[in-house]
């Protein structure tokens, strides 16, 4: 199993510029953990948050949430990139800086751009270093 292209080299650049990862599923931590172990990205992530671990779902903050208090960060600080339109919704009502859709996903483009309403669009993934570089400068 391989991931997407450009994530391995995105979350590796991101993590030598001290970027926090954690990743919020619908699926149980140990079959998360498992999955990026398989991909090779496990060394990239320093939390994962799976449905086993939360009262409420996404679109619910709660899992969101979960992710930035294992990170230690505040809502923000940090961008929620997600393929479907609940991760958005999430990030959103947890009061994430802003959003970003994975051009991958077996959603429908549409309803992810009308339900998840994206602060920015990721066609490929090295396009999330540019946004964070650009967001740094900003501040």
């Amino acid at each position: 199993m391989k991931p997407f292209p450009g994530v391995k080299e995105t979350l590796s650049v991101l993590q030598q510029r001290g970027i926090k990862m954690a990743v919020v599923t619908s699926k149980k931590v140990p079959m998360a953990k498992r999955g990026l172990q398989c991909m090779g990205l496990e060394t990239y992530i320093e939390a994962v948050i799976g449905c086993d671990i939360c009262q409420h779902h996404k679109p619910h903050p709660e899992p969101m949430e979960k992710a930035l208090s294992a990170l230690k960060l505040k809502a923000e600080e940090c961008l929620c990139i997600g393929d479907s339109p609940f991760d958005l919704q999430s990030g959103q009502a947890a009061g994430c800086y802003g959003t970003a859709a994975v051009s991958y996903t077996s959603f429908d483009w549409q309803e992810i751009l009308d339900e998840g309403n994206p602060t920015y669009i990721l066609k490929e993934m090295p396009d999330l270093i540019k946004i964070i570089d650009d967001l740094n400068n900003k501040h």
